[in-house]
């Protein structure tokens, strides 16, 4: 049972590919940070001190790939799906780098955790979040006033620079009118109608009002993962 680790995206895709394919929504943050070093380069991120760094796991020589992460530090690992011992494991293959926490489903950062603080250690669950998949979408009804669209060049001081989907913020001023929901449903719908499989979603796991507007609209949950903090 061992670890190998790689600085190559495009070696990681290729050894990891049956493993992370087998599994797109547990996958998903990994298969995204893969997606976007490799067409924006080591270091895709405003802050990173260091190359990206991939990994997988077997269990046997010559076995199946049963697990993997990837790091763009000083961020934290993300872990996919993966046995404690895998997690446990690979703590131990990171010793001597910088790791100021871990982001996976429960059991395999709290694996983690354990592992690389030892007994005299701390950490700390920083955030918990939940990953939603759609089922049958269900826009809000009544919607809103006004009709969603493609934001254009003109939206991006409005965008503030960001470049994907990711949260879905509203001001507070315009709060309570289901501009929210409405957005996010369009959004879905305009996945689902170009040819997304699957169409999934983080949210706060400790905030009602978001995960229940998800569920509103088609969404189920579909994991906890777990954001922890090394003291």
């Amino acid at each position: 049972m061992s670890w190998q680790l790689t600085h190559g995206v495009e070696d990681f895709r290729r050894t990891a590919g049956p493993y992370l394919d087998a599994d797109p929504a547990g996958c998903t943050v990994l298969l995204t940070v893969a997606e976007t070093v490799r067409r924006h380069g080591p270091r895709p991120y405003a802050d990173e001190d260091d190359d990206a760094r991939f990994g997988w796991w077997r269990r046997t020589a010559g076995g199946p790939v049963e697990a993997a992460f990837v790091q763009t530090p000083p961020k934290a690992p993300l872990l996919g799906p993966m046995p404690d011992e895998a997690a446990r494991e690979l703590a131990e293959a990171l010793r001597g780098t910088y790791v100021a926490g871990v982001k996976g489903a429960d059991g395999p950062a709290q694996a983690f955790a354990a592992a690389w603080t030892g007994s005299g250690g701390a950490w700390t669950a920083v955030r918990r979040t939940r990953l939603f998949r759609l089922g049958d979408l269900t826009p809000p009804c009544p919607a809103p006033p006004g009709t969603a669209r493609r934001a254009t060049a003109a939206d991006v001081p409005l965008a503030a620079g960001q470049s994907r989907v990711s949260p879905v913020y509203t001001p507070p001023e315009l709060r309570g009118r289901g501009y929210a929901g409405a957005v996010t449903a369009a959004v879905s719908r305009a996945a689902q109608d170009a040819g997304a499989r699957q169409v999934l979603l983080f949210a706060d796991a400790a905030n009602p009002t978001s995960t229940a507007l998800y569920q509103r609209l088609g969404y189920r949950p579909a994991a906890e993962h777990l954001d922890i903090g090394f003291a």
